[in-house]
Formats: C-alpha cells, sequence, structure tokens
C-alpha cells in the first residue's frame, strides 16, 4: 500500500459499516479517490486560505440559522442569520493573508446577495407556506440492506407538508445552474436515501413522503444575469420506489465491500481502485496533487507527497491528543516534581 502507514485501513473489522451518499457517489465517480479518501482517510492539510468558507457553506449556514430560529414567522430569525454571516465574514478574513481579503469579501458579498434574494422570493411566493418545518441539520441512521451496514444522511430540513401530512426533506442547493440541475434531480439517488432514512425513522409507516430540493443561483443577480435565481423542485416517492431503490442500495455496498477485502487482503490498488479521469479532477479532487504520480511509483516519491499534502488518521488523533495536552498543561499549569 502506499505512503502511509494506516492500522485503520477500510472498515470490514469494526462492528458497523456506515455508509453516506457521499461514499457510495465517489466510489461510482472514482475508486481512486474513494480509496484515498474512505479507504486511507487521508485528509488534506489546510492552509489558511483554505479556512475560508466557500458561498454554499455560507449560504447553507446561514439559512440553517434563518429556519431553526422560526424562519419567516421568527421573530429574530432574519437578525440572528444576518448577524452570523457578518460574523462569518470577519472571521474569514481574519483567517487569510491581505492579498486573498478581495477574494473572500467578493464570497461574502455574493452569498449576502443570495440571502437577500432568498428572502425577499419567499415573502413574494410564499414558498414556504405548504411546510411546517421541524428540524434542521439533523443525522438520521437507518440499517442497512447488507448485514453488519448502516445508511446515514444529515437532513437540511425537515417536517410535514400541511396539506397532505405526507413527511418531507428539504435539501438546499447552491448551483450555477438551476435548468441544468433541474434535468436530473429526478434521477438522482440522493432523493430516495433521504426518504429511506425519514420513513424508517418515521412512527407512522403508512404517511406519505416527499423530497424537496430548494435551489439558489450562485450569482450576483445583476441585470445581466439569468434568471430564475431560484426555484422549489418537488418530488413525491411511493413504496414501491424505495424498496427498488433499497436493493440498488444492496448491490452498491456489496461491491464497495468487496474492493475494501481485495485491498485489506494485499491486492493492488492500481488494480481495484483504479481512477477515472475527467475534466473536473482540477477543482473537483482533492488527491489531484498527487493522483498522476501514483501511476508511476517506482520513480515518484509517493510517501513524500502523501505526508506533505496529507494527514493520516493516526496524525490527526496524535495531533488531537497533543491539544488537548497542551491544553491541559495551559489550565493546570506545567506538573512540578511533587505534582508528578
Amino acid at each position: 500500500k502506499p505512503g502511509v502507514q494506516c492500522t485503520q485501513m477500510g472498515r470490514l473489522n469494526s462492528e458497523v459499516y456506515s455508509f453516506s451518499h457521499s461514499e457510495m457517489s465517489t466510489y461510482k465517480d472514482c475508486k481512486r479517490k474513494w480509496y484515498l479518501q474512505y479507504f486511507l482517510k487521508l485528509r488534506r492539510k489546510r492552509e489558511p486560505k483554505a479556512l475560508a468558507r466557500d458561498t454554499g457553506i455560507l449560504v447553507h449556514a446561514a439559512l440553517h440559522q434563518f429556519y431553526i430560529s422560526g424562519g419567516l414567522d421568527g421573530e429574530f430569525s432574519k437578525d440572528l442569520m444576518y448577524q452570523f454571516l457578518d460574523n462569518a465574514r470577519d472571521e474569514d478574513l481574519l483567517k487569510v493573508e491581505e492579498s486573498d481579503r478581495k477574494t473572500v469579501r467578493e464570497v461574502h458579498d455574493t452569498s449576502k446577495i443570495v440571502i437577500d434574494g432568498y428572502i425577499e422570493w419567499l415573502h413574494e411566493t410564499g414558498a414556504d407556506i405548504g411546510y411546517r418545518f421541524n428540524h434542521s441539520e439533523v443525522e438520521l441512521r437507518a440499517p442497512g440492506p447488507v448485514e453488519g451496514t448502516e445508511i446515514m444522511g444529515i437532513i437540511d430540513l425537515g417536517g410535514e407538508h400541511v396539506q397532505s401530512g405526507d413527511l418531507f426533506v428539504m435539501d438546499t442547493k447552491v448551483t450555477n445552474s438551476i435548468d441544468v440541475m433541474l434535468k436530473t434531480l429526478h434521477m438522482g439517488e440522493q432523493g430516495p436515501m433521504y426518504a429511506i432514512l425519514a420513513k424508517i425513522n418515521d412512527e407512522d409507516p403508512d404517511r406519505g413522503f416527499r423530497v424537496v430540493w430548494n435551489m439558489l443561483k450562485r450569482n450576483k443577480q445583476t441585470a445581466r444575469a439569468k434568471p430564475p435565481f431560484y426555484q422549489r423542485y418537488e418530488l413525491a416517492m411511493n413504496s414501491d420506489q424505495l424498496r427498488q431503490f433499497y436493493l440498488q442500495l444492496q448491490g452498491q455496498m456489496e461491491e464497495i465491500l468487496r474492493t475494501e477485502a481485495r485491498l485489506n487482503d494485499g491486492e493492488s490498488h492500481i488494480k481495484v481502485a483504479y481512477p477515472t479521469p475527467s475534466g473536473d479532477c482540477t477543482w473537483k479532487c482533492p488527491y489531484f496533487a498527487v493522483c498522476g504520480t501514483m501511476n508511476d511509483m517506482k520513480r515518484n516519491d509517493v510517501d513524500f507527497l502523501f505526508n506533505a499534502y496529507y494527514t493520516t488518521p493516526e496524525q490527526r488523533e496524535q495531533a488531537r491528543i497533543d491539544a488537548e495536552e497542551e491544553r491541559r498543561k495551559g489550565v493546570h499549569g506545567p506538573l512540578t516534581e511533587e505534582g508528578d
């Protein structure tokens, strides 16, 4: 196995293998990326400018604050949301060098424009009237279709459809093109994954279910910008669809588990977890810097690159222990010989 010494490769030895939609999507997108991210569990070392939040993260966090405070019905929900955005901007500006602050301000300005327009859109359309929101950013878990597995996901928003009484989950998407996203939403796997999680955790097994996609366009909404800037797409799901998707999940999980077993048995990742290059690799994959070198490992110092760009689970755990020890020393002061 290349480069890193990792004693927790894979999760076949744990009591439960917890599958997320992100992991299964990564595996189908590129097995090498899955190998580095989920098997070796490498994480990119953060540099100061990487700590600043992007538009999607800011909008999600702001809307979480807005909805947990009552949404349009909350007396202080908008104030709390805008206070969060102001604090986030100030924090992000402190995290980056002076040369990067203009970019950070632009990201925050765009995020605020998107949020301002969204609130105005809610007032104009009454888009939230049909939904009774009960929770935001809730993690749900349910038994998986393969023994020893579970599925998990974090629901942006959830509650009850007012008119029908159906259970619903609402997922916010900040996108560059709502029109492009609309073409494939009905085919995506995230919706039925959320549906299974929500239905299994619902006390009423006979209640209907809907997935609602809450789409916000990422732009500054200038005069030249092309609408729509906001749109909702609602997809009702029946029990037959969910049973079929559950069977599909079984096939996907079994394939990932077989791949992991082969890696744990010593088969080469070159054979078992090969890459799938695309034009998106440069911006989409955190492992782009090392991926090409892994195709010629005899001539490239892959170990050095791994250690330069990424951390292992053991390194992160040791860093946590060291930080805790430093914190403890700061609270209690240095130990004396008598104290020892």
